[in-house]
């Protein structure tokens, strides 16, 4: 966010703060593409839905770079950002 003068305030896209992606042949022609499709080409919570769990930071971060990839394909897939997201469960430590 921006303030130009004490009337103007510039916003660049709205955030997702919760969308399901999933894995597998949908993902990347159909799910990616419709986000982009729809307006959101900025910052999204990427829920993952995904076997097996992303239950480390690592693992949440390799799955968001997939979708990266696979966004930057498509016209105006370039600046969607996911946002990584990682399952916590009784087996979860700090360096997960």
């Amino acid at each position: 966010m921006k303030m130009v003068d004490n009337d103007t305030i510039i916003m660049r896209g709205p955030d997702n703060g919760h969308a399901h992606f999933r894995q597998g042949p949908f993902l990347p022609p159909f799910l990616i593409k419709k986000f982009i499709e729809s307006g959101w080409r900025w910052r999204v919570v990427a829920e993952p839905n995904i076997r097996p769990e992303n239950t480390t930071g690592q693992a949440a971060i390799s799955h968001c770079v997939g979708i990266s990839e696979h966004a930057r394909k498509i016209k105006g897939g370039n600046t969607l950002e996911p946002v990584p997201v990682m399952q916590i469960t009784e087996a979860t430590t700090p360096r997960a």
